[in-house]
């Protein structure tokens, strides 16, 4: 298995699959790139909002899925020479489309 990761400022993120095999993907358009991208789930963690939390939002919010099990991969520094941010990575398996998403 591949483990994937994004930069996001207090960033949470978040590899899912909703059954073996499956990878849940979105596409976003990014204006600094001018390109509409294929990406992982990932977002910001809200002032006081715990990095599990944030990752199981961003995931309702951008695809519509919920629930399943998780699991935190890792925490990293993904570019400790110039940001003192930290990316909070998760495994999700298991999860299921319960609604649409925010997104469209």
């Amino acid at each position: 298995m591949n483990i994937m990761y994004s930069l996001i400022h207090r960033g949470s993120m978040s590899l899912q699959r909703p059954r073996k095999g499956d990878i849940i993907l979105e596409r976003q358009y990014r204006h600094g790139l001018g390109v509409v991208s294929t990406e992982i789930c990932a977002g910001v963690i809200e002032t006081g909002e715990e990095p599990l939390h944030a990752a199981q939002r961003e995931l309702e919010e951008e695809t519509g899925y919920t629930g399943g099990e998780w699991q935190e991969i890792m925490t990293i520094a993904p570019n400790p020479g110039v940001m003192d941010n930290l990316c909070h990575c998760f495994y999700a398996r298991g999860v299921k489309k319960t609604s649409s998403s925010t997104f469209g």
